[in-house]
């Protein structure tokens, strides 16, 4: 048991403070999601190049295989933590304390009825060595999500920055020198990844310290009363991850591990891009929590903004991705796996999508609509093995693509209703103007993009990433989708707490 005590916190009474204090949040741990991003894709670019496209296919089955049950596993106690830590009157040291001893409780059961069913398939049989690594490396990971609701509450997201930024350097320098000691075998890239999400996990406890007191134990009404309040959200993740998953297990069921490899190659880069939404989202949940409950009005203005921010993000992603995708998949993969670029064009449509869809679902547990969700997650689950099953074996992962972003549409639109029957709107201000800044950006690509990357290929990323965002946010301030004001704030350091 580790006795840490928390301080006594409080946020600025006026929204300005409130403000800076997320956007201060939001740009510490964007920067460090950027920084520790940078470092887990040249990880990617060792590794990929290490294993080859047919190695990198069973190296990225094992992960997600086991992430379906590492998913399930999750059984909503985040999203039911970060909303129940943030209200007045509430025991911040008991609720963690419950919500760890329920998910070590689902992790162990999970994860081991994962490798029993991985085991029990003989495709399978020869990527057995690897499954203890992952297995210990999702529980490491599962139980630092818990302990990021206490950062995003504490309004101390850089800690936890600090503590990924050094496991992901940790991670690049190991599996650096695998690839140059020419070392070629699953398991012990696997075994780095398990290591330094080990170590990730302890930096955090670390950080922790002078902030709250971390303990394992609960009681049996505590336990039943937060399972209950989780249970809707499980059912709605469970839905969730496992289709976001499940078409790897598909793929690699009917197609070769050369066409895993390729498609998860494309898949890392969207599995990088959707933390953002949810890193800025899970910062803001504790307000929205609080605005919903104390000033609905507020919540609706703070849910509107936020939607514009976030397409400020969603939509140059896109845009620039769909003309980029070639450089990057050299970048990434290099000349084996150039045909990514390919399932990663289709798969940027997905991930814009995921953008809003993240900032919806978040929504919806904030208004304590979760159960109403259930049936949509059903539903779109279904429906993307359904397709999965029937495209995969003849269009491979094209196939699997598109079915994403299909049941990425179905998900969206789905939340969107359950918010209006709770009387929310969602909408995104300044849609238009957002969408036109990006088109100015896309023209240096349009124009000049093919002869760059024909003439530097890799290196072309080079000029295109600093000449496009300069131009997409000159066009943001030109069309007024964003004012200085905007900018001045989320660069005020400002005390949060008193």
């Amino acid at each position: 048991m580790f006795d840490f005590v928390m301080p006594n916190r409080s946020l600025e009474a006026s929204p300005s403070g409130v403000a800076r204090a997320v956007a201060v949040n939001t740009v510490w741990g964007g920067a460090g999601r950027i920084a520790g991003g940078i470092f887990a894709l040249f990880t990617l670019a060792f590794t990929s190049r290490a294993l080859g496209p047919e190695g990198y296919g069973g190296y990225a089955t094992i992960l997600a295989f086991l992430y379906l049950f590492s998913a399930i596993a999750d059984g909503g106690l985040y999203q039911v933590l970060v909303r129940d830590i943030s209200r007045s009157g509430s025991a911040p040291s008991r609720l963690l304390a419950t919500a760890l001893t329920l998910r070590l409780l689902s992790l162990g059961g999970f994860l081991l009825l994962g490798a029993a069913a991985f085991l029990a398939i003989p495709r399978y049989l020869s990527l057995a060595a690897g499954l203890p690594f992952a297995a210990l490396s999702y529980a490491a990971l599962s139980l630092a999500q818990l302990l990021m609701a206490v950062f995003q509450k504490e309004l101390v997201v850089h800690r936890a920055s600090l503590a990924e930024i050094a496991a992901r350097i940790l991670q690049l320098l190991l599996t650096g020198a695998l690839f140059f000691a020419g070392v070629r075998t699953i398991p012990l890239f696997l075994a780095v990844l398990a290591f330094t999400s080990a170590v990730q996990l302890a930096l955090m406890v670390v950080f922790l310290h002078g902030t709250l007191r971390v303990q394992i134990g609960t009681t049996i009404k505590e336990a039943k009363a937060m399972f209950r309040e989780a249970l809707p959200v499980a059912l709605s993740l469970a839905f969730t991850l496992v289709y976001f998953r499940l078409d790897t297990i598909i793929l690699s069921l009917f197609r070769d591990p050369e066409e895993v490899g390729i498609y998860n190659l494309s898949y890392k880069l969207l599995e990088q891009l959707i933390f953002f939404p949810a890193m800025f989202v899970g910062v803001l949940t504790p307000i929205l929590s609080d605005a919903f409950v104390r000033d609905r009005a507020r919540f609706q203005r703070i849910l509107e903004k936020t939607s514009s921010i976030i397409a400020m993000g969603a939509m140059p992603m896109l845009v620039g991705g769909w003309f980029l995708a070639e450089p990057l998949t050299l970048l990434l993969g290099g000349e084996a796996f150039r045909i990514a670029q390919e399932p990663m064009r289709v798969l940027l449509i997905a991930t814009f999508l995921i953008f809003f869809g993240t900032l919806l679902g978040n929504a919806v547990v904030v208004s304590g609509r979760q159960r109403a969700a259930v049936p949509i997650y059903a539903m779109a689950m279904l429906f993307n093995i359904a397709v999965n099953v029937l495209v995969i074996p003849a269009y491979s992962y094209m196939g699997a693509a598109w079915t994403t972003v299909a049941t990425e549409l179905v998900v969206t639109a789905g939340l969107v209703l359950v918010l209006r029957r709770a009387a929310i709107a969602f909408t995104v201000p300044h849609a238009a103007r957002i969408a036109g800044a990006a088109l100015v950006m896309a023209l240096p690509l349009f124009l000049f993009g093919r002869t760059l990357i024909a003439s530097l290929g890799v290196a072309s990323l080079a000029p295109l990433l600093v000449l496009c965002p300069l131009l997409y946010l000159g066009a943001l301030f030109a069309m007024r989708a964003v004012t200085r004001e905007d900018i001045r704030l989320l660069f005020s350091v400002r005390t949060a707490g008193t």
